[in-house]
């Protein structure tokens, strides 16, 4: 797969088995689509085209019931092929049908929560965004084993120069303690309760204290470091072109 990976329009499945991605290979007769893959593999093991960047993506509502960001399901995919029985795909529009028309529904976006709307994208005077947040948009989630304890992301602004598509900033909350983060490339909790988060090209995780009112005695732990990595030509294996 050679093209650009649409980051907010993908999601893992719970079992990290799986991962669903939109991408734009804007040279080729496909243009943009959706497919399903085994990470780290990009192979599409199912593909739905879609054309432009408004649509497309989606989510995994569990391991193996995906929803897609279509108005409907295809049901036969190139060649013929059918999905597999344990994998049950379904359309935004259903997701809506049992939830409520929610467009920010913590499902529908890996578990954030939208708790205050931002402003409309300006155009930065200082012209290091395209687009600024006067009011940044503001999500939250909770961590898995303290639901007290949450991950705050403001989203301050769009198309960074030399930067990320989308500019954000993360906190620590707790009542009324706070802990600012600052600039991260990506943040999220682990299923045991640790913080992760990206930054300079770097992966890493660190344990949460107790109280938030005073510096962590727990250091991030660097986890990997990305930034000799280059993008390579890679056969598929075996199992990247079967179901699991």
């Amino acid at each position: 797969m050679s093209g650009r990976v649409y980051d907010r329009k993908c999601d893992i499945s719970p079992d990290g088995r799986l991962f669903i991605y939109f991408c734009g290979k804007f040279n080729t007769k496909l243009g943009t689509f959706t497919a399903v893959c085994r990470p780290p593999n990009f192979t599409a093991l199912a593909l739905w085209p879609e054309g432009g960047t408004y649509g497309g993506g989606g989510f995994f509502e569990t391991n193996r019931r995906v929803v897609l960001n279509y108005g409907y399901v295809i049901e036969k995919l190139d060649d013929g092929t059918t999905l597999p029985k344990h994998l049950e795909v379904t359309a935004l529009g259903d997701f809506q049908e049992r939830f409520g028309d929610d467009p920010h529904h913590p499902l529908a976006h890996q578990g954030w929560e939208l708790v205050r709307v931002g402003t409309e994208g300006e155009p930065n005077e200082d012209e290091t965004m395209r687009y600024g947040f006067v009011q940044p948009w503001l999500h939250r989630k909770r961590c898995p084993r303290r639901p007290t304890l949450s991950l705050e992301r403001a989203w301050l602004g769009m198309f960074e120069v030399n930067g990320p598509s989308c500019v954000y900033q993360y906190a620590l909350v707790e009542g009324d303690a706070r802990r600012e983060l600052g600039r991260l490339d990506w943040a999220g909790w682990d299923h045991d309760g640790t913080l992760l988060f990206s930054q300079d090209g770097c992966l890493l995780r660190q344990t949460v204290g107790a109280s938030l009112r005073h510096p962590s005695a727990h250091p991030a732990v660097q986890l990997e470091d990305f930034r000799e990595d280059r993008f390579a030509n890679i056969l598929p294996t075996a199992d990247a072109k079967r179901w699991p």
